[in-house]
């Protein structure tokens, strides 16, 4: 197996042809236990981003607006953990998560203002890696590192 300068696993997905598409529709019960455990330990909830077609889990995003003692806007995933992800042997502990991001204060963040690639880009890539493990039967933790690429490419690939 390849590995980093640090000896660390390098898995490459290039050569790895995606699975099927896999409608997926949510769970409600874990997206309101997802939705409470943001509001009890991050904040309100202001809007959740709904996907419309899902493929493999059902991806929203959960957005809970900057404050005074938080002052950026942190965008949560929630269905991602609907499935287990393919973690290695001696890995525990980590084959459900979520994943959140916080952007600065001034980040535009509206369905109008997606519009701009420029603005949606975080949302993409929240969906993009929250899909990633179930796509290729892997797992992401902490210290993973994705390249990614084209950001137009992979923009262009959506809005077909």
């Amino acid at each position: 197996m390849e590995k980093s300068e640090s000896g660390s696993p390098i898995y490459r997905y290039e050569n790895k042809t995606p699975k099927e598409f896999e409608p997926a529709f949510g769970d409600d019960n874990t997206i309101e236990d997802i939705s409470n455990h943001i509001e009890k330990y991050i904040g309100p909830i202001h809007m959740v981003f709904h996907e419309i077609i899902s493929d493999k889990v059902h991806i929203d995003v959960h957005w809970v607006q900057p404050t005074e003692e938080k002052p950026f806007h942190t965008l949560i995933t929630s269905g991602m953990s609907d499935k287990a992800m393919n973690t290695p042997e001696g890995v525990d502990n980590a084959a459900y998560a979520e994943l959140c991001i916080c952007l600065p204060e001034e980040w535009k963040i509206s369905q109008e203002d997606f519009e701009d690639d420029s603005n949606y880009w975080p949302i993409y890539w929240l969906k993009f890696l929250a899909r990633f493990p179930h796509e290729y039967d892997t797992w992401l933790g902490f210290g993973h590192t994705i390249p990614n690429g084209d950001l137009q490419h992979h923009l262009q690939k959506i809005q077909d």
